[in-house]
């Protein structure tokens, strides 16, 4: 649930132009990040919350929005000469896409049938924190409601999720697939293996 995150879907379905051209001048900027994170948006126009929003997720340190990640030994990423390709397809796909920013149990019962198949990927158990980015918090508690969840729709469903013996117990009447993956903010040589489970209500062939 994160208002500016639906904002900026919003933005790139309906104003896909409009939010393209406001990259055109544009800079990589430490000065330019410390501003848009105390930009009040109060009063600020959808466009330039959609710009704000992107442009912090994408030059702060695992795309947490707290930090400016660009060092001066380390090459910025090309994020400025791919905006137009990158939103164009991002737009395409949202042709017939609803975005919806209600509570997980009220989207699953809304949308549950027979035939709905639901892949759910929430914070990691324990770890991920994505308040800074303006997401309301997903307790523990939350964790516990959405299995409830979800034990309880006509459809299916495939859940991804950081490899913790809580969820393993929590899910334990499901099936269970743990996979192997690598985890990496900066994407170099220092990045680590670790274990991923995939739960669903269905058997699961995964394919190495």
């Amino acid at each position: 649930m994160n208002s500016e995150l639906v904002n900026f879907f919003r933005v790139v379905k309906e104003k896909p132009e409009q939010f393209i051209q406001a990259f055109d001048y544009i800079l990589i900027s430490r000065e330019i990040f410390q501003k848009y994170k105390t930009l009040s948006i109060a009063g600020t126009s959808e466009v330039n919350r959609a710009v704000r929003f992107y442009y912090l997720l994408h030059f702060s340190f695992g795309a947490l929005m707290k930090d400016f990640m660009i060092t001066p030994l380390k090459k910025p990423p090309m994020l400025l000469e791919r905006v137009r390709d990158n939103i164009t397809s991002v737009r395409d796909r949202l042709v017939n896409t609803i975005i919806e920013n209600r509570d997980v149990e009220k989207i699953i019962s809304s949308y549950d049938r027979s035939s709905t198949f639901f892949y759910c990927d929430p914070p990691y158990y324990g770890l991920a924190d994505y308040t800074s980015q303006g997401s309301k918090p997903f307790s523990k508690e939350d964790h516990v409601r959405l299995k409830e969840c979800l034990a309880k729709i006509d459809g299916k469903f495939l859940l991804s999720i950081n490899d913790h013996s809580e969820i393993r117990k929590l899910y334990s009447g499901f099936n269970i697939k743990q996979v192997e993956v690598r985890y990496s903010v900066c994407r170099t040589d220092k990045s680590s293996m670790a274990n991923e489970l995939f739960i669903s209500n269905y058997e699961m062939r995964v394919v190495e």
